[in-house]
């Protein structure tokens, strides 16, 4: 049996939920799909969990907590010490022949120390971007960005109206830290770009956008919109 621990937190950052699925069959294919997946977030609302019941073999857990961080932003706690003690189980379990982790925290390496120390074949999966160098001290993780070789799509393959959507991205995040751009903020700077979506609603315009491989879409940390970003 194989079996897949995901930080929900640490995905939802990189990609928008709705992706998981497909994402899933990307990396492990049909053959080898995970027997059993749990998902780990202290925050599961309505709208991931009927994304996420639609994966098979996926089970929820949230046991996590959250807690008021830095600028009295609600911060995941706890998530990490449930993934570490499932590490540790399934380490021990004889039933489990791999172990897959879709997380980049370096507060999990303790764990991925005492699977190789069983014997117990273990794999990380995450991003170039994010993820922690003491995991990287251990083992050498598969990466997102190899596994899905997503072409990058220049200026030119988009139509008018997407690059309209474009050139508002790049305006309105320019010397910015954050990247990332509210479907709020393009509600309000459509006409000023000439971005539109007319009686389509705005989702089913960035849908074919995310398939592309063109942006990632996701939920606010802090609100119940979504933000994109191009890649």
């Amino acid at each position: 049996m194989n079996i897949l621990l995901i930080d929900g937190e640490y995905y939802r950052n990189l990609y928008d939920l709705a992706t998981l699925k497909d994402h899933l069959i990307q990396i492990f294919g049909l053959i080898n799909y995970p027997d059993k997946i749990i998902y780990y977030s202290a925050a599961i609302d309505k709208e991931y969990e009927e994304t996420l019941i639609k994966i098979k073999n996926l089970k929820i857990n949230n046991e996590g907590f959250l807690s008021q961080g830095n600028r009295n932003k609600p911060v995941q706690k706890g998530v990490n010490g449930y993934i570490l003690r499932d590490i540790l189980l399934s380490s021990q379990n004889s039933d489990i022949n791999n172990i897959y982790l879709i997380a980049g925290d370096g507060d999990l390496v303790a764990g991925i120390e005492y699977a190789l120390i069983k014997n117990k074949p273990i794999q990380v999966i995450s991003s170039i971007k994010n993820t922690s160098c003491r995991i990287k001290e251990v083992l050498k993780p598969f990466y997102f960005e190899e596994l899905f070789k997503q072409e990058t799509y220049k200026l030119d393959n988009l139509s008018e109206n997407e690059k309209n959507l474009k050139k508002m991205w790049e305006s309105l995040t320019k010397d910015k830290n954050n990247k990332w751009l509210s479907t709020t903020k393009i509600g309000q700077q459509r006409k000023i770009f000439d971005f539109k979506y007319n009686n389509s609603s705005l989702k089913e315009v960035l849908g074919p956008l995310v398939k592309r491989g063109v942006i990632v879409r996701r939920k606010e940390k802090n609100g119940p919109e979504h933000e994109i970003l191009f890649q």
